[in-house]
């Protein structure tokens, strides 16, 4: 048996936030609610000294060509490279398919990111879990009992029939 590390999305964008600092490569939070791409986009400036964009559209939003359309014109005229998503699965995923050869094309962006919940826990509009926690890879059951709903509920028996699927 191989080791398999886990690396969650919030230790990823540390990493991006820390690279697009040193490259001098622009960050553009997608997602999560207005007043949390807000306050994440004031952190991300008061902790590396560089501008972050964003926006918040609705989900419905990403589905419609004219918001694409602008969407890659704004991504372009910005010069962005980096690009943290914040819809939540199967939305995030779906965008960067539906969308990536033009990303790729028509922009400058080098990494997407479907970062789920990131934003929020950047502008500290949810707590994270505790780290013994994260470390023993229960994040999602931990999220599942504090935020519980059905759609949670769905994402947990996917995640488990992907992991029956990984084992075969």
């Amino acid at each position: 048996h191989r080791k398999v590390s886990v690396t969650t999305g919030v230790n990823i964008t540390d990493y991006i936030f820390q690279k697009a600092t040193q490259t001098q490569k622009k960050i553009f939070f997608l997602g999560a609610s207005d007043e949390s791409n807000a306050k994440a986009r004031t952190r991300f400036h008061s902790e590396f000294g560089q501008v972050a964009c964003g926006e918040s559209p609705e989900k419905a939003d990403l589905l419609d060509h004219a918001y694409v359309d602008s969407l890659i014109r704004e991504l372009k005229h910005r010069d962005i490279c980096y690009v943290i998503l914040g819809f939540g699965a199967p939305h995030q995923e779906e965008f960067m398919l539906r969308h990536y050869e033009r990303l790729r094309s028509e922009t400058n962006v080098e990494v997407m990111i479907g970062a789920g919940a990131v934003i929020d826990f950047y502008s500290g509009a949810q707590k994270r879990c505790p780290s013994w926690i994260n470390k023993i890879g229960l994040e999602i059951f931990y999220r599942f009992l504090t935020e519980i709903s059905l759609k949670r509920a769905n994402r947990i028996i996917e995640s488990l029939q992907g992991l029956l699927w990984l084992r075969k």
